[in-house]
């Protein structure tokens, strides 16, 4: 099985520089708004982190998995 994690690459150039290493794969990510984190998928679960990935704290913890979660403003 696959995995994916995060990056980051600056928008300027240069390296880009991993944000995510957690077991499973990680995907949508976000900004979360009025905040300095991120917010994205992990095993069915949404977590936020801060920018550099540092942090993360699983959201969601309802039975089963959601899909997907937007925040909308």
């Amino acid at each position: 099985k696959g995995n994916r994690d995060l990056f980051m690459i600056p928008v300027t150039g240069g390296e880009a520089t991993q944000i995510t290493s957690m077991p499973g794969s990680e995907y949508g990510l976000q900004f979360v708004p009025n905040t300095k984190k991120i917010g994205f998928m992990n095993s069915g679960h949404w977590w936020e982190a801060d920018y550099n990935g540092e942090n993360a704290v699983q959201i969601t913890t309802i039975l089963g998995e959601i899909s997907d979660l937007k925040y909308y403003i």
